[in-house]
Formats: C-alpha cells, sequence, structure tokens
C-alpha cells in the first residue's frame, strides 16, 4: 500500500474515538489493530465532539479503556504520544495513558490539578509543560515527542518544554486510557479525548498546526490508497486578505466527502499535497473565517 501519512507503518496505537459499535466500541485503526476493552461508563458521545461527530467520553468515576502491550509498544528510541482533550475539570490529577507490570515497573502521562503535563516513569516524575498549560473546558491537542535524547512538550502546536530523556517507555501487561493501575485504580480522567495516537517516530521536531484527524472510516493515517496508484501534486496558493498564509488546506474525495489529507501553506501561500488519481475538492481554512470550498479538481493518472 501507498499511504499519504508518512509515519503510517510507525503507528503502534490509534483510537480514533469515532462512535463505532454504537458508542461502547473503541477501535484501534492502527496496523497492530490491539484489542481494546471499554470498562465502567466509558463510551463515545456525540455533544462537543471536535470532529468525526463523537469523540471518547470519560465520567471520572471508573472509566477507562484497557489493552494489551506487545513488544511493537516498547518507546526505546524516538516517538509520538499525541491526543485531543477536553478535560471536564481537573479538580485534582487525571491520568490519560498508562502502563502497568508491577509496583516498580510503570509509567504514565498526567495532567495535574495545576494545569501541567506530567510524565512518571518508574519513581521518578518529570514535569512536561509549566502550570497552566492545560486548562479545563476547552479541547487541546498534546503531543509528546521524543527526538534523539529530547523529549519535548507541545500543546497545540506550541512547544512548550523541553527536556533531557532517554529511558525506554514499556511495561509487558497492559495500557490504560484515563486511568492509573498500580493493583488498584486511581487518578480517572474526567473529560473527553479523540485521536490518541502513538507513533514510534517524532513526529513534529518544532511548531507545527496539530492534525484534525488521524483517521477515515477505519484507516489509521491520512490517506492509504491501491499500490497500484501512482501519486500526483495537486497544488495551489491561499492567502488572507490581510495578507499571509491562510491556515491549512484541506481535500476530501469529490464524490463521498471522504477526507483525504491536509497540508498547511508556506508563508507566501503555497502549498502542494500528493494524491493518487481522482476528483477532489479543496477547502481554505482560517481561523476567525468562513471556510472557503473549490471543486471539482480532477488529477488524472500519468
Amino acid at each position: 500500500m501507498l499511504k499519504l501519512d508518512p509515519y503510517i507503518d510507525d503507528v503502534v496505537l490509534c483510537l480514533p474515538m469515532m462512535g463505532e459499535g454504537g458508542g461502547t466500541s473503541f477501535i484501534d485503526v492502527s496496523p497492530h489493530r490491539v484489542q481494546v476493552t471499554a470498562y465502567g461508563n466509558a463510551r463515545t458521545v456525540e455533544t462537543s465532539s471536535l470532529y468525526y461527530g463523537s469523540c471518547g467520553y470519560f465520567d471520572g468515576s471508573g472509566d477507562y479503556l484497557r489493552g494489551r502491550v506487545d513488544a511493537s509498544m516498547a518507546l526505546s528510541a524516538d516517538f509520538t504520544f499525541e491526543l485531543w482533550l477536553l478535560a471536564s475539570s481537573l479538580s485534582s490529577a487525571r491520568v490519560l495513558y498508562s502502563q502497568y507490570s508491577s509496583s516498580s515497573n510503570r509509567w504514565h502521562i498526567s495532567v495535574e490539578s495545576s494545569g501541567k503535563l506530567q510524565l512518571y516513569y518508574r519513581g521518578s516524575s518529570l514535569s512536561l509543560t509549566e502550570p497552566g498549560d492545560i486548562t479545563a473546558g476547552g479541547w487541546a491537542h498534546i503531543a509528546i515527542v521524543r527526538s534523539g535524547s529530547t523529549l519535548s512538550t507541545y500543546v497545540n502546536g506550541e512547544l512548550k518544554g523541553a527536556i533531557p530523556f532517554s529511558e525506554t517507555l514499556y511495561e509487558s501487561g497492559y495500557f490504560y486510557v484515563g486511568v492509573r493501575y498500580t493493583g488498584s485504580y486511581a487518578y480517572y480522567y474526567y473529560g473527553r479525548m479523540q485521536d490518541l495516537c502513538i507513533t514510534k517516530a517524532a513526529r513534529y521536531v518544532s511548531d507545527f498546526m496539530p492534525p484534525r484527524r488521524r483517521a477515515e472510516s477505519s484507516r489509521c493515517g491520512y490517506c492509504m490508497v491501491d499500490a497500484n496508484s501512482i501519486l500526483q501534486p495537486i497544488a495551489g496558493n491561499a492567502t488572507r486578505v490581510a495578507g499571509g498564509p491562510i491556515d491549512y488546506v484541506v481535500i476530501r474525495d469529490w464524490g463521498t466527502r471522504g477526507f483525504v489529507g491536509e497540508t498547511a501553506p508556506d508563508q507566501a501561500g503555497a502549498w502542494s499535497i500528493d494524491v493518487p488519481p481522482g476528483t477532489y475538492d479543496i477547502t481554505y481554512l482560517a481561523d476567525g473565517c468562513a471556510p472557503i470550498c473549490h471543486g471539482p479538481y480532477t488529477i488524472a493518472a500519468p
């Protein structure tokens, strides 16, 4: 298969939380297809979702997801842990993701009551951002990225902190979404989530535009096309009336309206993205402006 997401083969977990199974199923759409089970009242809901028309919801009392960890999930070199979250409350620490194999072999990522992101690793607590970087009541994209021996943390695409880090994050046993498990459960997450994705590569090495969706139907990544297709560029230029580039360009299939890909223009407004032959709709998006749609545009086979 050819993939428009260059990191698709490095994705080890991808949970879009898009409402499968009537709201009770959480399907991993990564190439690994990890079996994930929901506990308590963890479910997807349509209200206040960012996209997909639904998002994961955890009520802060007994709700979590669990899946089996395998060796492919060992984060021993470059990696990216990212997700969108909307915290309903930060009255106490809220764990986003954890792994556990014994009382001394565990790690987790949490949002503290102060609004800072924190990594707990085998007895050590590492502050990833400053207090107040995460607040309750609004959607935020977080990305924790190891590149070489540096661990960088981004909130809404903006670098918030960087620390030395060269440890391996891996515990055989289970991973948990929305809770810390150490023989008992604590620090349940209270709020909404979308697109929890773990990639064994450094997706971001500088400030970036947060991705709006990681999956389409049950496929991880921006698009997956037949190996016989030959990708061709589709390009244009998009600037604001007041000057400067728009925020990003979204490409959709003209017939199905299915998501194909997105890209951010350069400072002059020029953009380009490779797509398989087909007919497409192009949408320009800029903060504070109504979307502008163009099409159809046909990319012919060479």
